[in-house]
């Protein structure tokens, strides 16, 4: 794959096809390591807030369980960097409330407008509506757990290092780490046979050795109907989620 290289005073960023990008060098370490440390402080005390899903945990509404994380997100060098990968006026740039952290997931095919029920691709590139992540792994693995892409016919996998950015359009068709050869088998055999996925899985991916793993996601875009109409459908989604996780 040829990997177009932009060099920055802070970070450089690696294009791949369908404008997908990975930014390295944004976060210092400690910087990267304080996003997730405070994470992983809420999750100790809050695993009742989880949803099991994806054949692991997910916190659906990130940013509203923890508003000073986005906080952290919302500077001025940040936003200037959304700004230019997704071709809109930084000033114009909002940080979504659709916001996730994902434990130990595994993932499966799907774009995020839901095939288009949330806005067109047109739209949302219009928009410049893209996800943002970022992924906590042993650095011996992280290049094997980032998110998978198809574009016109071919299969994107960036190659993720500790601490880089991962950004790309929402209408992209991607997944996230499917797990090991033999983990997306029992997936599938699991899936066909009806069998309950949190207990079986678990046990699966603790005898395959599938590695520990977190990420945290969310979207932005311009300021326009579009991208509030995009955000609203998201958020009504999560907030479903989460109303039958408490009955």
């Amino acid at each position: 794959m040829n990997n177009s290289l932009i060099n920055d005073k802070k970070y450089k960023i690696i294009s791949y096809p369908g404008g997908i990008r990975l930014v390295r060098g944004f976060f210092n370490l400690k910087e990267f390591e304080e996003l997730f440390q405070a994470c992983i402080n809420y999750e100790e005390n809050n695993r009742n807030k989880f949803l099991e899903a994806n054949e692991g945990l997910v916190l659906n509404m990130l940013f509203k369980e923890m508003p000073f994380l986005k906080e952290k997100f919302e500077t001025i060098e940040l936003k200037e960097l959304l700004g230019k990968i997704s071709n809109c006026n930084q000033a114009d740039i909002v940080i979504s409330e659709h916001s996730d952290y994902h434990i130990n997931t595994l993932g499966g095919w799907h774009d995020d407008i839901e095939g288009g029920s949330y806005c067109t691709y047109k739209d949302a590139e219009d928009a410049g509506i893209h996800k943002f992540g970022i992924f906590l792994a042993d650095a011996s693995t992280i290049k094997n757990i980032g998110t998978q892409f198809k574009f016109n016919r071919r299969f994107i996998h960036p190659q993720i290092q500790l601490g880089d950015i991962l950004l790309f359009p929402v209408g992209l068709k991607h997944r996230g780490y499917p797990g090991k050869l033999v983990t997306g088998v029992v997936r599938k055999i699991a899936r066909f046979l009806n069998i309950k996925q949190s207990i079986y899985i678990r046990f699966v991916k603790k005898m395959l050795k599938e590695p520990n793993r977190r990420a945290i996601f969310f979207t932005f875009g311009r300021d326009c109907e579009v991208f509030r109409k995009f955000e609203d459908k998201n958020i009504k989604r999560a907030s479903d989620q989460i109303n039958l996780l408490s009955k």
